[in-house]
Formats: structure tokens, sequence, C-alpha cells
């Protein structure tokens, strides 16, 4: 009995690394803003994960359509992105650039400008849209 359950934690901690460096293989692919690279590591994890067919019936895909989204042409929906890496045991998540490029560098009003609010319509309304008094 102890063999086992020795097994079984080996086991578990070697999905958690393949978990972890197949994250890193995403993530590295993104920060290269390399998306073939992406889309092919994807691939990679869904092989790993139990294969297309599983990946396909636990994300809620037709299976031959994640293979044209998992390919390295493929340009999945953010929402069918999600749905796929979630089974895989795998999140997208936005940090914080520590060290931007200069060529990522964004003034902080550009951010804000390209962002409207509902208050930005209410403060752009001329006089002439202005209820009569």
């Amino acid at each position: 009995m102890e063999a086992q359950s020795k097994s079984s934690r080996i086991a578990s901690k070697q999905k958690e690394l393949s978990r972890d460096l197949a994250a890193a293989n995403l993530d590295a692919a993104l920060e290269a803003q390399d998306a073939e690279s992406f889309m092919k590591q994807l691939g990679e994890v869904i092989k790993a994960g139990g294969g297309y067919s599983a990946a396909a019936r636990a994300a809620g895909l037709n299976r031959t359509a994640l293979y044209k989204i998992a390919s390295p042409e493929g340009n999945p929906a953010l929402s069918t992105l999600v749905s796929l890496l979630t089974p895989l045991g795998l999140r997208l998540s936005i940090k914080t650039i520590t060290d931007p490029s200069p060529n990522t560098e964004l003034e902080s009003t550009d951010v804000f400008k390209s962002y409207p609010t509902g208050d930005v319509y209410a403060q752009n309304a001329s006089e002439n849209d202005a209820p009569p008094k």
C-alpha cells in the first residue's frame, strides 16, 4: 500500500511539473509576441493532456474545430481559449510589465483616452444637445 501511495504522489508531482512547464512555454511565446509559437505549444499541451478528443469534449468543442483552433495559424476567440485552457489545468492571467520596452510604453493619458466611459460621452455633449432651460 505504501508503494502505491508513493507512486501516486510521484505521478501527481510529475503532472504538476508538466503543467508548470506548459505554462512557462506558453507564457514565453506570449512574451515574445509569437502567436504561431503559442498555438504550436498549445497543440503540444493538448496532446500531453490526453489528446484532442478529450480536450474538445472537456471544452465543449468539436474535435475537428479544435485541430484548426490549435494549429499554428489558429486564432481562437478569447472565450474559446479560456474554455480550452481550464480543463488542461491552465489559465490566462494579466500582469504589469515591470520593464517595458520603448515601443510598448504608453502615456497613462493615452490609455484612458483609448477606453471611454459613460462619463466621457456626458462631458463631450455640446450645448446644442443640452435640454432647453
